[in-house]
């Protein structure tokens, strides 16, 4: 959701190309999580967890949204970065992917996906993680 919607504002950050202000929400969870992760120079990332009561478990909902910077003179590190160590993309992925893998962990539980985008294809939240 945004919570500017309909505002000068929104309507200020829309027309700068922005994602603008928008928040995942967690009505009826049991838990919710937030964090930020800024990287100058390279993108912004934003994560939030809702972990909510679901049949005979818990069903846990995770949203990621990124500004990923481009361009500029800082454009070929960034690239040797992205080759070296991962793009945000794939950092976004991997740590959507960790937070499963220690959930398991440490509740001696089982999961199970059911759907996202990018779709995942296989069970990698099941393995070590060290392929990734």
């Amino acid at each position: 959701m945004n919570p500017f919607e309909g505002s000068k504002l929104a309507a200020l950050a829309a027309s700068g190309g922005s994602i603008g202000f928008k928040i995942a929400t967690c009505e009826g969870a049991s838990w919710t999580a937030n964090a930020n992760r800024n990287t100058p120079g390279s993108s912004d990332l934003r994560l939030t967890a809702c972990l909510f009561p679901y049949s005979e478990g818990y069903h846990l909902d995770l949203y990621a949204t990124f500004v990923k910077k481009e361009g500029g003179i800082l454009e070929l590190s960034r690239a040797a970065a992205g080759v070296m160590v991962g793009t945000p993309e794939e950092w976004t992925e991997k740590t959507f992917l960790d937070i499963v893998r220690q959930i398991v962990k440490e509740t001696n539980s089982k999961a199970s996906y059911i759907e996202g985008y990018p779709k995942l294809e296989g069970t990698p939240w099941l393995d070590s993680g060290q392929a990734i």
